[in-house]
């Protein structure tokens, strides 16, 4: 059961992305253990990357992360997953979903880089204003 033994409660978004990165663990980066809000994929425009087949629920989440200001852990699955015969989930072919694993990842790592980049400068913006 997901986040067995865990109280609900509101997470920062380190906490949430730690979860989401982590190589194991309750949050991770499925979709099929959260809820999105609309408003946050629309105003950004944030998409599946469709050149992966595999970890691209992983890298939309993190995209989603990034541009979301709240975020609550319910400890409880709100609906049912399947896995489906014939998916790459199920697939033996452990090439493919390695190359499409590191394709994912780096993207990832290109996504996070980027934006402490962008908050980086930001910040440093806001230093330089306040010395005047």
């Amino acid at each position: 059961m997901v986040g067995h033994g865990q109280l609900p409660r509101t997470l920062t978004r380190d906490e949430f992305m730690a979860g989401v990165l982590a190589p194991a663990g309750p949050i991770r980066g499925y979709l099929w253990n959260k809820m999105f809000r609309r408003r946050v994929i629309t105003r950004h425009q944030l998409r599946f990357n469709e050149d992966l087949d595999a970890m691209e629920d992983e890298l939309f989440t993190v995209r989603y992360a990034i541009h979301a200001e709240r975020f609550y852990f319910g400890a409880h699955p709100d609906y049912r997953y399947g896995v489906r015969s014939g998916s790459l989930t199920t697939s033996n072919d452990t090439l493919s979903l390695l190359s499409q694993q590191l394709s994912a990842m780096r993207a990832i790592k290109h996504t996070i880089a980027g934006t402490r980049r962008r908050r980086h400068r930001r910040w440093r913006t806001t230093r330089s204003l306040e010395k005047g």
